[in-house]
């Protein structure tokens, strides 16, 4: 049917397994991040045009963490690398790039919410926003990266998918972990 064959079949079958029971629990998830970020608003008003950088920096923490375990998931497909951390190879490589590539977003998020802060005639402070946004940013990477490797990693060893597994957990995980690290960070540099 469909020119689809047994094995075809199965693979679509474990497919939809990994893919739906990992998705309801992390939609829950998402709407506990929902009820965080409402907990904090308070928090996060307290600085001009933070609120523009929310949206950015959240898919941001998450985007760059999800394509992290999607490309060590790849990598251990391949053969590249073993299904345990080792600081070398792939994973080294992956993990500074996913650094580098982390803090140079987040400071390009927070000038681009300042800009548009200003364009809404909204007084931002351009030096404060970069520094919550790198600030937060490194103890957010802190947390999500070595989370990724090891759901990664975890979920090869079960027999799952990780690019079923990883994204959706990396991408929820994220953005509660940014959420509270942006909330630190404030409290850290605005005195």
């Amino acid at each position: 049917m469909f020119g689809f064959n047994d094995d075809d079949f199965r693979e679509l079958k474990e497919y939809i397994k990994e893919s739906t029971s990992i998705g309801f629990i992390y939609t829950l998830a998402e709407l506990v991040s929902g009820g965080v970020l409402l907990s904090l608003q308070n928090s996060l008003v307290v600085v001009p045009g933070l609120a523009i950088m929310l949206p950015g920096i959240l898919d941001l923490r998450g985007n760059i963490s999800s394509t992290l375990g999607a490309r060590l998931g790849s990598a251990l497909h391949m053969g590249w690398m073993k299904p345990r951390f080792e600081w070398k190879g792939d994973e080294k490589e992956n993990l500074i790039g996913s650094i580098i590539l982390s803090v140079t977003m987040n400071v390009i998020v927070a000038v681009i919410a300042s800009i548009t802060a200003w364009l809404l005639g909204i007084e931002a402070n351009i030096a404060l926003l970069i520094g919550i946004a790198i600030l937060a940013g490194i103890m957010a990477m802190s947390i999500l990266m070595p989370v990724a490797l090891a759901i990664t990693i975890e979920s090869y060893k079960h027999g799952w998918d990780p690019n079923n597994v990883t994204a959706p957990a990396i991408a929820t995980i994220g953005d509660i972990v940014m959420i509270s690290c942006l909330v630190i960070a404030v409290k850290i540099l605005v005195r």
